[in-house]
């Protein structure tokens, strides 16, 4: 307990990071207003401080490279630089202490190895607090890896040297001459320990160094207590001294390489504290001053709160702490001194030290409570007054009550201090009659009163004091100087009045409001606007009235004159008073402290002021009183000034001031009035004002130099003396204030004293220069002239000539210009062009011309850039593509090239074209059109790319084996080797078979043949008879062919047989027709569908298009976007899937049309008959059927695959929305300043629904092509599915290159959206950067708000705790009554139970009895017997209830064990802090060791009711345990039961819980007193403790030692 609490004390300064932890915030109770210990937030003191480096990388310009170290031999280094010029490369040390980002790490670094920096040399690193700090800790984080030897030194004060504070070095001893062992004792708490820690090399970078200023201090457990731990924590700067380099050892061998990877880098300096305030001050601020210092309470003072005020020495000043505020205490000194000492002797002997000093109004005392010897206290005041008893002319020093003093005989006076009017030489025979003049004599006396010479105003001398002193002027009578000072500027002590003049007064009467008067502080600082008494008032402290402008400035007319104001003040709450005569209105202010400068004068760089009642005037009262005061040097003004200094003051007033005098409430200003003079006027003559008459200066007041002088120095402004003017005799006049002449006869400067520019001095005269643009020169030694500053480009002693580069003729032509070659020379070269013509000579970059304009023949390019790459360079055309002699465009580079070649340098042939190697140009490939699959060729021997089974250099022929030349390449013929003579088939695709062998490929018998596999082997000549019969039907097929070709163009009569075939192939011919009409209405069906598909994806793209319009953002959803850009390839997929199926249905159509010509052609050699070609139609018509029903399949997939597209894009439709409000409200609440990032992603999101239209736009062509091909099968009529299959085959095929456009135009598409995407991704990544910033601020506010509503809870949460272990304890006594009701109830229930058991158990011995003749008796037994078991196993359920219950009980007994030890512990807890107080304090001794007696009685108590609640708890269980146990229950089992039950109730109650509650009530209430003085510092210790998890939770991993955590309690 103890040292978690000196812990806190100490290390509950304030802030880490970011997260602010304000441990006490007020330095008052807000309940009852008593002073309470009160210290800064804690903070990173040297966040945003400048450091100052020794040794810096990259300085001085040059950047130096360094290299990363691996740690590994022989591995190359990635190697860096450091440059302070290049921010990316910066390493400076203000990167020390700016914010720490782990993300984009920032750090100071040295240089390296190779500049010697390391041992015996250091570098230091020193950071200036500004103001002193109680440090806890100090923390480095390093970008390198550690040092080897590294020291950390703090200064107490500025002027203080520089203390150690730890030393770092895996070689102590050698280093620093230092045990690593050694260890800190009490009697040398101050001393600097060193450790190996933090010394070894690795981690190479990363690496933190944590150093706690109390860990392993002994009187750490003390430090309220403890001067020299106080003095240890208190710094006022950090210096981190690096003296040694952790190294491999590798840098023995001097490989710079090596050498460069060793340095310090430093990425983070934090140091933990708080601003030393003394515990009586909550925050520090910046002074006016620039400073750092505490905003001091507790009455207490100085830039660490180290003193108290003047006047609060009551009791000697201590450090806040320990509990106590140590308040500063206000002395006694009856308001009649601002200052008090402490006295010792006086603390000991009243209990209050402090002894006033500087007493006013002429008080002495302790308290200011008597008045000085030889003063008395005047009746009216009630103030002391001195009593002023001249000591020759009094009999005694002091004198009555009314302060009138014994005078000698013929003395007069209250004092006793003068003669009697008229007399002189004060003595004990009395005073001598005298004659002075009445004029210059002072007011009161006539002589001298000692030697009898009269006593002269101020500026009056003579004998009789008749005549001005020299400087002044006008003796007169009611002058109390007698003659005024001249002024004159200080150029004159002669003067005389000025004529024309008179008296005026300048004036305030505020009769109609404040008239610009202002409410200021003492230095002239507007604090409040004035109120108007009729409008309201002012209620401040501490100002003055400052008047307005027609005030200041130049009032040296009022010297020796009056400034007058009616003023008066209000003892009360500041309510208004009115004149006497119940009239006028006044401004009021709220009065101010006296402080002796009540009057104050500001001009030019003087300031004097008056005390209120200087100059005979009054007291302030509450009556309106008039003030006069002399504005003259000698009227009491202090400081006192010159007459000259006071004049000059008056010339240039800067401010009037006059104080707010009253004690405690208001003072008003009722009139303002200074006398002044004007020239003119109707007043009286004012014969004050001077009249100046000097050589050198106009008449008047000598303000002005008259002409031909000026003053001296130049510009001195007019108290600078005025002299003739300095001009070489080259002009009479010059400026009167700069002293610049008016130069004639071509001369210049500021006293004539050199040539103008462009002439020179010949003959003591100025002639012109013979230069050009009228330029200065000089004579040369020779007699002639040389120029100066030629103009660029010319050169000699008259810049005649061109300098190199230059071109022109300065004495003819023009002047010289620069040599313009556009950058095609060599500026190192010389006469690079012509001096004269300005025409280059030396182009290089293989330019010619007159300006090096243009290519050389041969070359081409920009023969003026900047770019060496455009510039001129050959042609490079090849020889047998181009026409030979002719060059290159001379800009593209583009040769000429030979019929039908291309390029740039006609070095290939263009598409469809070759050998190019034959020097005449390329001639074509000839490609054949059907059987190429393009029309190019091979570049050099001119082979077309065939198709399938093509063949022949323009594939203009199918391949052997192969027939039908076509745009899908040749087909195979597949000719049977058996049955074929050859392999290769004829152009209709039919194999040329052996004797016996029919078919188109050659593979059946013809009749009376068999066994193809044998080649068809002749059958017997049997069989001969058959085939003259066949060869018979054949010809009678042959003529019934003929009769059907023209069965439509003329009747045929037939036989019945024919007529009936007829008939058959007619009713064929109908089913057909109707199954082709069937087929149709299915293609309109899928026309309809496709139609209804078109009709949503027409809505899609409104919808789509609507979504473009509404989106605002997608940056986070932009992968969405290209999920269902991934969707709709898939879909394309798809449809190219349905075309190629669509295709390969078109092929097996041509298969089938092939077939049905086979079936034909086969029927015209075998005997058939046009029922089996009926049939074979028919046939083949239900397999169209089939594949028409198919390809609907087909498009039905599509349309679903279309609807999925669909219901995916709503859905990403319905996310963005959902993003766009996400994303809205983080704009508007949490990122103000994101409007141009959402912008950015607004315009994306558009870029990616704009390719997202485009793919679907493309998937839907598609689609309509699928459909198209679905609706053009073709009828079962051969013929025209031929030529139908023919048309799609061709439209397919030109469907080919749009498809593979729209792959290309979906892949550029597929691109763009990527680089979008990754654009958006950088975007967000700066949103979730400046997210994380406004997370990290709102989590330190939600922090702070939480720590401060713990810290209340737990408060609230402490006096409670104690309830409720009481009511926990009244609970259990409940629970155990009713738990014993229940178990008696239950009892009661098994009687009743067994009744019906025994019951059961005759009825059924009854029905067993009278089975065989009663099976009714029998059921109804059966029934009561189930009654019986169901009652059973109701009492089981009940007695696992009561064991329930019991368990309950068991927990509850559980619970209040716990509490009671919870309470035992509580008790421990406060024995211990009533312990601590005791050795604090003697005075407590005995109420702590009653309270301490109370306590251990208590605690015995709660001990002995713990062991019974625990037999209790035993017992209890032991009956849990026979409730288990018991087989069945029975009367004696239950009693005993109650029996036991019962019994643990009376020791429940013996345990006397109750009364063990109220004997601790009772020690709680006697302790009460003494507990609330700590409530506020267990507040205190609960939020210090929630502080140190935060900063715990908040160091970095591996800041603290193994051995000693920083600040761990």
């Amino acid at each position: 307990m103890v040292r978690l609490r000196i812990h806190i004390v100490v290390a509950c300064f304030g802030i880490l990071g970011s997260a602010l932890v304000n441990c006490m915030s007020e330095c008052y109770n807000p309940k009852t207003g008593d002073p309470q210990v009160c210290i800064p937030p804690f903070v990173n003191a040297a966040f945003g401080k400048v450091v100052e480096a020794t040794n810096t990388c990259g300085q001085g310009g040059k950047k130096e490279q360094y290299c990363l170290q691996t740690g590994v031999t022989g591995v190359n280094k990635s190697c860096h630089y450091c440059y302070e010029r290049d921010s990316s490369q910066r390493h400076d040390a203000f990167l020390l202490t700016d914010i720490n980002d782990e993300r984009r790490p920032t750090w100071w670094q040295s240089q390296t190895m190779l500049f010697d920096v390391q041992h015996p040399a250091k570098v230091n690193l020193t950071l200036e607090l500004g103001k002193a700090f109680d440090i806890t800790y100090v923390r480095l984080k390093f970008h390198s890896s550690r040092p080897e030897s590294f020291t950390i030194y703090k200064k107490t004060c500025s002027e203080c040297d520089w203390v150690p504070y730890q030393f770092y070095s895996g070689t102590c001893y050698s280093t620093y001459g230092l045990d690593n062992k050694d260890v800190i004792t009490v009697d040398d708490e101050k001393k600097a320990l060193c450790t190996e820690d933090y010394s070894d090399i690795s981690p190479l970078t990363g690496g933190n160094v944590a150093f706690s200023t109390l860990e392993g201090r002994p009187s750490a457990y003390n430090f309220d207590n403890s001067i020299v731990l106080q003095e240890w924590v208190t710094a006022v700067a950090i210096r981190i001294s690096l003296n040694r380099i952790n190294t491999f050892g590798d840098e023995v061998f001097s490989d710079s390489k090596v050498l460069k990877s060793y340095y310090y880098a430093i990425s983070d300096f934090a140091v933990g504290g708080r601003c030393k305030c003394n515990g009586h001050a909550s925050e520090c601020i910046v002074s006016d001053t620039g400073t750092i210092v505490c905003v001091c309470e507790h009455n207490t003072m100085g830039d660490d709160c180290q003193l108290c005020e003047p006047l609060y020495n009551d009791v000697p000043w201590r450090r806040g702490g320990d509990g106590s505020a140590h308040e500063c205490q206000k002395c006694d000194c009856n308001g009649l001194s601002d200052k008090c000492v402490f006295d010792p002797d006086l603390y000991r002997n009243s209990g209050h030290g402090g002894r006033c000093v500087e007493c006013h109004e002429n008080t002495a005392g302790v308290h200011c409570e008597l008045c000085l010897p030889n003063h008395y206290r005047e009746a009216s005041s009630n103030g002391c007054v001195a009593c002023g008893c001249s000591i020759t002319g009094s009999v005694k020093e002091q004198c009555d009550a009314n302060g009138v003093c014994t005078c000698k005989p013929g003395v007069g006076g209250d004092k006793c201090d003068q003669c009697l009017p008229g007399f002189f030489g004060l003595s004990e025979a009395g005073c001598s009659m005298c004659q002075c003049s009445a004029y210059g004599t002072e007011a009161g006396t006539v002589c001298d009163p000692v030697s009898g010479d009269c006593v002269c105003k101020l500026n009056v001398e003579g004998t009789q004091c008749d005549r001005c002193k020299p400087g002044t002027m006008n003796l007169q009578y009611d002058n109390p100087y007698g003659c005024t000072a001249c002024f004159c500027y200080g150029h004159s002590s002669i003067c005389e009045v000025a004529g024309g003049y008179t008296v005026t007064q300048i004036t305030s009467s505020f009769d109609g409001g404040e008239e610009n008067w202002r409410g200021v502080d003492a230095r002239g600082t507007e604090q409040a606007s004035l109120s108007w008494s009729g409008d309201g008032k002012i209620g401040l402290s501490g100002l003055y009235f400052s008047a307005p402008a027609k005030y200041l400035g130049e009032q040296r007319y009022s010297y020796n004159q009056f400034l007058e104001f009616v003023l008066s003040v209000d003892s009360d709450t500041g309510s208004v008073l009115e004149d006497a005569d119940g009239s006028g209105v006044d401004i009021l202010l709220k009065s101010a402290p006296r402080y002796g400068h009540d009057l104050i004068i500001e001009g030019d760089q003087y300031r004097v002021s008056l005390s209120l009642n200087d100059q005979n005037n009054p007291a302030p009262s509450s009556s309106a009183q008039v003030y006069r005061y002399r504005l003259h040097e000698a009227a009491g003004f202090r400081p006192r000034l010159s007459a000259f200094q006071f004049q000059k003051m008056l010339n240039d007033i800067k401010s009037i001031r006059i104080r707010a005098i009253g004690e405690t409430g208001w003072t008003h200003l009722h009139s303002v009035q200074l006398d002044s003079a004007e020239l003119g006027g109707n007043g009286p003559h004012a014969d004050w004002i001077e009249y100046c008459q000097v050589d050198g200066y106009l008449d008047g007041f000598a303000e002005s130099c008259a002409p031909g002088y000026t003053r001296a120095p130049a510009n001195g402004g007019k108290y600078s003396p005025c002299v003739p003017c300095e001009c070489n005799g080259h002009g009479t006049e010059c400026h009167p204030e700069t002293g610049v002449c008016v130069c004639l006869e071509n001369t210049a400067g500021d006293h004539c004293e050199i040539c103008m520019v462009g002439y020179y001095k010949k003959n003591e005269r100025c002639v012109p220069c013979p230069c050009p643009n009228e330029i200065a020169c000089a004579p040369t030694d020779d007699g002639n002239v040389k120029c100066l500053s030629c103009p660029d480009g010319h050169y000699g002693n008259h810049c005649e000539f061109c300098m190199d580069g230059w071109f022109g003729d300065p004495l003819g032509l023009g002047a010289c210009q620069r040599c313009s070659c556009n950058g095609n020379i060599d500026p190192n070269s010389i006469m690079n062009c012509d001096r004269i013509t300005g025409e280059c000579l030396k182009c290089i970059y293989n330019t010619t011309g007159v300006r090096c304009e243009r290519c050389l023949d041969g070359y081409y390019g920009q023969p003026v850039t900047d770019d060496p790459a455009q510039r001129c360079r050959a042609c490079e055309c090849f020889p047998l593509g181009s026409h030979a002699g002719v060059q290159c465009d001379r800009v593209t580079g583009q040769c000429s090239c030979l019929p039908n070649v291309v390029g740039k340098h006609c070095d290939q042939c263009q598409d469809g074209y070759w050998d190019i190697k034959s020097g005449s140009g390329c001639q074509a490939c000839g490609c054949n059109s059907v059987g190429a699959t393009t029309g190019k060729c091979d570049q050099d021997g001119g082979q077309c790319d065939c198709l399938p089974g093509v063949t022949g250099q323009r594939c203009d022929h199918c391949m052997d084996n192969y027939f039908n030349l076509s745009r899908d390449g040749c087909t195979f013929c597949e000719c049977s080797p058996v049955g074929s003579s050859n392999l290769q088939c004829n152009e209709d695709g039919r194999c040329v078979c052996k004797d016996g062998v029919l078919g188109m490929k050659c593979d059946q018998c013809q009749e009376n043949y068999y066994d193809i596999s044998s080649g068809c082997i002749e059958c017997p000549p049997c069989y001969g008879l058959v085939q003259d019969a066949v060869n018979t039907h054949r010809g009678e097929l042959d003529r019934l062919s003929r009769m059907v070709n023209t069965i439509g163009d003329r009747p045929v009569n037939g036989g019945d047989d024919f007529v009936q075939k007829l008939y058959a192939l007619n009713r064929t011919l109908v089913e057909l027709n109707k199954k082709a009409n069937d087929l149709t209405d299915k293609r309109n069906d899928l026309n309809e569908k496709v139609n209804e598909v078109n009709d949503r994806i027409r809505e899609l793209v409104v919808k789509v298009a609507t979504v473009e319009n509404n989106v605002d953002s997608c940056a986070s959803r932009v992968e969405e976007a290209n999920h269902t850009s991934t969707e709709t390839k898939k879909l394309m997929d798809k449809i190219d899937d349905t075309l190629e199926t669509a295709k390969e249905k078109l092929d097996k159509a041509m298969d089938y049309i092939i077939k049905a010509k086979e079936i034909a052609l086969e029927s015209l050699s075998k005997e058939n008959n046009m029922t089996k070609l009926a049939d074979e139609a028919d046939a083949l018509a239900d397999q169209h059927e089939q594949e028409s029903e198919s390809i609907v399949s087909t498009a039905q997939k599509a349309l679903d695959t279309s609807n999925k597209a669909l219901s995916s894009i709503q859905d990403a439709i319905t996310t963005l929305n959902d993003l766009i409000d996400t994303f809205d409200d983080m704009t508007e609440n949490r990122l103000p300043n994101a409007n141009a990032l959402r912008d950015e992603l607004t315009k994306l999101s558009g870029d990616v629904l704009d390719k997202t239209a485009e793919s679907k736009a493309n998937a839907t062509d598609l689609l309509t092509e699928a459909q198209k091909l679905a609706a053009s099968m073709p009828s079962y009529n051969t013929e025209e599915l031929d030529i139908e299959a023919s048309n799609i085959i061709a439209r397919a095929s030109k469907l080919v290159p749009d498809i593979n456009d729209l792959n290309d135009e979906y892949m550029d598409g597929h691109l763009q959206l990527q680089a979008n995407i990754d654009r958006a991704e950088t975007l967000l990544g700066m949103a979730d950067a400046m997210q994380d910033t406004t997370d990290m601020l709102t989590a330190q506010a939600h922090s702070a708000r939480e720590t401060a509503k713990d810290a209340v809870e737990k408060g609230d949460a402490a006096y409670q705790s104690l309830l409720d272990i009481q009511k926990s304890l009244e609970a259990f006594y409940d629970q155990i009554e009713d738990n014993r009701q229940k178990a008696t109830e239950a009892m009661e229930g098994a009687d009743d139970i067994n009744a019906t058991i025994a019951s059961a158990n005759a009825k059924t011995a009854e029905a067993q009895a009278a089975l065989g003749s009663a099976r009714k008796t029998a059921q109804q037994a059966r029934g009561k017997a189930q009654n019986a078991q169901s009652i059973a196993e109701d009492i089981q359920t009940r007695a696992a209830e009561i064991r329930a219950d019991a368990d309950d009980s068991y927990g509850t007994i559980n619970d209040v064990s716990n509490t009671v030890n919870d309470l035992a512990g509580e008790v421990r807890a406060t024995k211990a802090v009533l312990d601590d107080a005791a050795a604090k304090t003697d005075a407590n001794a005995d109420a702590v060791d009653e309270a301490t007696a109370d306590a251990a009685n208590a605690k015995s108590k709660a001990t002995n009711a713990e062991q019974k609640v625990n037999d209790v708890l035993a017992k209890l269980r032991q009956l849990l345990l026979d409730l288990d146990n018991l087989p069945e229950l029975n009367e004696d089992d239950i009693a005993e039961l109650e029996r036991e039950l019962q019994s643990l109730i009376d020791e429940v109650e013996d345990a006397e819980v109750q009364s063990s509650i109220d004997a601790l009530q009772i020690a709680v209430d006697s302790q009460a007193a003494t507990l609330e003085n700590y409530d506020r510092e267990m507040e205190l210790l609960r939020a210090d403790v929630e502080n140190l998890r935060q900063i715990d939770a908040t160091l970095p991993v591996g800041c603290f030692s193994d051995e000693a955590p920083v600040e761990q309690p």
